[in-house]
């Protein structure tokens, strides 16, 4: 909130009156609107960088102090412009969302677009649940230009299985790619899987292949906790024969309800629980 206000030049909840007002507008899962003015390209990219380390997270998941600094210091550290040792401007000379110009303007349909809100990421979940596919495409595409992993994520998933656009399958290869090597662990399975898949055109590496399904099992994934632990049971790789991993792997993902593990464990009279 504090980077928003600094950045936009904006009093947060300036239109509401009260405070008992603004905790109910808050409690209702409403926000203040992100919104970016008319200005240039490297100022627009870094205003989104600002977006993205402002609705990082959620109350109960912040994003970290330190991680904050590292994300401005990249930010700055990638601005071109020189910088101006100046006083500071008068309260309100900034138009940074171009609000002011955009009274000046009256806003009609016909440029109505001039401005541009941005969604968060969870909007974007939240729309694919509800299966407006076309609006969650936009916000994930937009998240995962940004450098957003979870968002990158779910456009690699839009683009594997051609949900609202066309299929990409070596476009969704290397967008998985880079959310797994970012440690997000659902990317990590989606990835493994695609390197035992020839047509994918990923290439088999074993030992990435390892690591990134087991990130995405000890992460609590029912799917890569059965994989591994098919692959320890059975002894698929010479390397990885550990029938005890094996009945642990499968016990997991039995127990996040996967089908598939609780019949081996049945075959093999094994209870799930010891």
């Amino acid at each position: 909130m504090l980077i928003w206000e600094l950045v936009f030049e904006k009093f947060p909840y300036e239109d509401i009156s009260s405070t008992n007002q603004v905790m109910e507008h808050v409690i209702n899962g409403n926000r203040e609107n992100i919104i970016f003015g008319q200005i240039t390209p490297e100022n627009q990219r870094l205003q989104q960088g600002l977006m993205e380390i402002i609705t990082a997270g959620n109350p109960q998941n912040r994003i970290r102090l330190a991680e904050i600094f590292l994300k401005l210091e990249k930010l700055s550290l990638n601005c071109t412009q020189p910088c101006y040792r100046t006083s500071l401007y008068p309260d309100g000379y900034l138009d940074l969302d171009g609000s002011k110009l955009n009274k000046q303007l009256s806003i009609t349909e016909s440029n109505k677009p001039f401005i541009t809100e941005i969604k968060s990421l969870e909007e974007g979940i939240a729309a694919h649940k509800n299966k407006d596919y076309e609006k969650a495409w936009k916000i994930f595409e937009l998240h995962s230009d940004l450098g957003n992993s979870t968002a990158k994520y779910w456009k690699a998933r839009y683009l594997v299985d051609g949900v609202f656009v066309n299929k990409d399958i070596t476009q969704a290869a290397s967008l998985f790619k880079e959310a797994a090597e970012d440690n997000n662990t659902d990317a990590c399975f989606r990835y493994a899987l695609m390197m035992t898949d020839k047509s994918s055109g990923v290439k088999y590496n074993c030992e990435k292949f390892i690591e990134y399904l087991m990130k995405a099992a000890d992460a609590g994934n029912a799917m890569a906790q059965y994989n591994l632990g098919d692959i320890y049971l059975k002894g698929n790789l010479p390397s990885l024969s550990n029938s005890d991993l094996g009945i642990k792997y499968l016990k997991l993902a039995a127990l996040n309800g996967h089908s598939k593990a609780v019949e081996i464990l049945k075959e093999k009279d094994i209870n799930i629980n010891e």
